[in-house]
């Protein structure tokens, strides 16, 4: 993804959003992503983005603000021999943005 397909010269990139599953629901996920968004704004990074992975961590994107880009569903996602890397996953990776 170019920057300037955003109009900007400078981008945050992350790997995405993980919390241990001991200590999910207690808010600690939005918090991170709240901590992120406030780091962009102290160090004027006008965009940052992200692959979020689970539909929880997804869910949690999209009520902070962040803007699916790209949905690719995790069946589609093939190695070399066109096997699939992950059986079990039924929903979509999502490339997010958040614009400030």
């Amino acid at each position: 993804m170019s920057s300037y397909r955003f109009g900007v010269n400078c981008v945050l990139d992350t790997d995405g959003l993980s919390v241990d599953r001991d200590i999910r629901g207690k808010g600690l996920g939005r918090m991170l992503l709240e901590a992120r968004l406030n780091m962009c704004r102290g160090l004027s990074i006008p965009l940052t983005k992200s692959m979020f992975v689970s539909e929880g961590a997804q869910r949690l994107a999209a009520k902070v603000g962040f803007q699916v880009i790209k949905n690719t569903p995790f069946p589609e996602l093939l190695d070399s021999n066109g096997n699939r890397f992950y059986n079990d996953l039924v929903h979509d990776l999502q490339l997010s943005v958040y614009k400030l």
